[in-house]
């Protein structure tokens, strides 16, 4: 698929991505788990964003929202600044599954983007799936939310939803991307004496 009018971001293979998010998610976890001794499915995000922002990892703006008209949430990396549409970040309050994926979307954007340089594709420029700094920002919140180590491929897209806390369209991508992946990990049969052609 070849991407146009978005901005452009060195490329990054849903591998390298899985990476990044899941060594997040992993000081995320242990820091959890020493409290209450248990594995961790679910990422309390909103917990998460406020105390990232609390730490002094980024700054937190929350806007009216006709601050931010083109956008729920917006984030500068190289300035470490992530900024809210005031209804994103209450509804986040309020535990929207949509909005809690934005915020670990936008901690996607700050902690792949940070280095990169603000580059438009316009016009005839077009560039792969991989370079998409949009499409890459939504496989990391897709992995930092939904561990693919804790995913069972015999669940249903509910019952990942409910144990992640993420909406449909994740939980079903996920559990997809979970059985793909088994598929193609699972050496082929081959048999001894394979019947002849007729």
């Amino acid at each position: 698929m070849k991407l146009a009018h978005a901005t452009k971001a060195t490329p990054k293979s849903p591998q390298e991505i899985r990476a990044i998010a899941q060594g997040i998610r992993d000081v995320i976890v242990d820091i959890m788990e020493r409290g209450n001794g248990g594995i961790v499915h679910r990422i309390p995000m909103l917990e998460v964003f406020e105390s990232l922002s609390l730490k002094d990892e980024f700054i937190m703006a929350v806007v009216d929202d006709g601050q931010l008209p083109e956008a729920c949430a917006e984030t500068t990396p190289d300035k470490k600044t992530i900024t809210l549409r005031q209804s994103l970040y209450l509804a986040a309050c309020d535990g929207d599954r949509d909005s809690l994926f934005t915020l670990a979307h936008e901690l996607g954007h700050l902690y792949m983007h940070a280095d990169q340089p603000t580059t438009f594709a316009r016009g005839s420029i077009s560039y792969s799936r991989e370079e998409d700094c949009e499409w890459q920002a939504d496989q990391f919140a897709s992995e930092l939310l939904v561990d693919r180590r804790l995913l069972h491929t015999d669940w249903s897209i509910v019952k990942v939803m409910e144990t992640f806390g993420v909406e449909w369209k994740i939980a079903k991508q996920a559990l997809d991307e979970k059985k793909w992946e088994e598929m193609l990990a699972k050496p082929l049969r081959h048999q001894a004496n394979p019947p002849p052609f007729s």
